[in-house]
C-alpha cells in the first residue's frame, strides 16, 4: 500500500486596517481586524536541495542556491515567489535544518490590495515549514522570520499585517508597545470594495516619508489626530457604537487624503458607498489603489454592494476571523 507523503499545511487570515494605516510607521497606534479569507500553504520535503514553489497565481519554479529557474509563468514569477523562498529558507536556517522543499500556495485574498496577502503567505509558509519538521514556532519567532521576507517586499513594513496574521481577531497595534487584543462584542459588518488597481506598498510608504520630510508640522498635527481617532475608536468598539465608528472612519480617510495616498477610483467607491447608506467608508492598507472598506448595516448591505459594483469595483463581504495562523500535519512521519 502506498504511503502518503508527509506534508504540513498552514493557513493564515488576511486583514483590514480599520484605523491607522501609514501613521503606524511613525509610532502611532492602529486597529486591525483579521478577516475570514485565508492563504493556504502546503509544504513537503523535496528530493533535491532546491526549493520548488507553485502558486495559484500561475507561477511555478525552482530556486537553487537563490537562483530562480521558471517552469510556468516565466521570469515574472521570480519577484512574486522570491520572498516565499526567503521565508522558507530563513525558517530552515533558524531551525538548523538542511532540506529541499516543495511549497504550494493557494489564496482567497486578492494580492496587492491592502488585505495583507503577502504577510499571510509568509506566516503560513514559515508555520508550515517549521511544522513539517516537528516545530511549532511562537509569535516572536514567526514575526521575526516573516519580517525578513516582508522587508524584501515592503521596505519598511509596519508589523501590523504579520501580527494580525499570527493572532487573528481584533487588535490595537503600535511599533513601540506591540499589540493589544480588543475584546468587542459588536458586529463589524464590512463590504470591501476592490478597485483592481495594483500598487506597491513600498512606494506608498516612501511617498508618505517624503511628505513627512517636506511638511513636518502638518505631519505632527496628523499624527496627533490619528492618535485621538484610534483611542476613540477603541472605546467605541468596546461600547458597541457602530455609528460612531463610521464617523471615525470618515475622519481617518480625511487624514489619508492629506498625505495623498488615496486614488480617484478609491474616492469614487467611497462616495458611492456613502451615498448608498454606508455608515462610514475609507481606504484600507497602503492606498494608491487596492481596496476600500464600507461599514454597513443589514438594511443597506445589498445597496452598498450594488453601488460599488456599478461603479466598477469588485465587492466582498468580510467577517472577523477569531483564528490566526493554524497548521496541521498529514501523511507518514518518515
Amino acid at each position: 500500500m502506498a504511503t502518503m507523503v508527509r506534508r504540513a499545511i498552514a493557513s493564515a487570515p488576511g486583514k483590514v486596517i480599520l484605523f491607522g494605516e501609514h501613521f503606524v510607521v511613525y509610532g502611532k497606534p492602529s486597529i486591525a481586524m483579521a478577516i475570514d479569507r485565508r492563504v493556504y500553504v502546503a509544504v513537503e520535503k523535496y528530493e533535491d536541495k532546491g526549493v520548488f514553489i507553485e502558486s495559484d497565481l500561475g507561477y511555478k519554479g525552482i530556486f537553487t542556491n537563490g537562483v530562480y529557474k521558471p517552469l510556468i509563468g516565466g521570469l515574472d514569477g521570480e519577484s512574486i515567489l522570491k520572498p516565499v523562498y526567503i521565508a522558507a529558507t530563513k525558517t530552515l536556517e533558524y531551525l538548523s535544518i538542511d532540506s529541499g522543499l516543495k511549497i504550494s500556495i493557494s489564496s482567497e485574498i486578492p494580492i496587492a490590495s491592502g488585505l495583507g496577502s503577502s504577510a499571510s503567505t509568509f506566516i503560513a509558509t514559515i508555520a508550515a515549514t517549521a511544522y513539517l519538521f516537528g516545530y511549532s514556532l511562537n509569535y516572536k519567532e514567526l514575526f521575526n522570520i516573516s519580517l525578513i521576507a516582508e522587508k524584501y517586499v515592503h521596505g519598511t513594513p509596519s508589523g501590523v499585517d504579520q501580527t494580525i496574521a499570527i493572532n487573528g481577531g481584533l487588535i490595537e497595534y503600535s511599533r513601540f508597545s506591540g499589540f493589544e487584543k480588543i475584546n468587542s462584542s459588536v458586529s463589524i459588518p464590512l463590504i470591501i470594495g476592490n478597485t483592481g488597481i495594483s500598487r506597491s506598498t513600498g512606494e506608498m510608504v516612501a511617498k508618505v516619508r517624503g511628505f513627512a520630510e517636506k511638511n513636518p508640522s502638518i505631519m505632527e498635527t496628523l499624527l496627533h489626530n490619528i492618535e485621538e481617532i484610534v483611542s476613540e475608536a477603541k472605546s467605541l468598539l468596546v461600547k458597541g457604537d457602530v455609528e460612531g465608528l463610521g464617523f471615525l472612519m470618515d475622519r481617518n480617510q480625511e487624514l489619508l487624503r492629506i498625505i495623498d495616498v488615496s486614488h480617484e477610483k478609491l474616492e469614487e467607491l467611497i462616495l458611492v458607498a456613502k451615498r448608498a447608506g454606508a455608515l462610514g467608508a475609507k481606504l484600507t492598507g497602503a492606498g494608491g489603489g487596492g481596496c476600500m472598506i464600507a461599514l454597513v448595516t443589514d438594511k443597506v448591505r445589498s445597496s452598498v454592494v450594488k453601488a460599488i459594483e456599478d461603479a466598477g469595483g469588485k465587492s466582498l463581504s468580510a467577517n472577523i476571523s477569531i483564528n490566526g495562523v493554524e497548521a496541521q500535519l498529514y501523511g507518514n512521519h518518515s
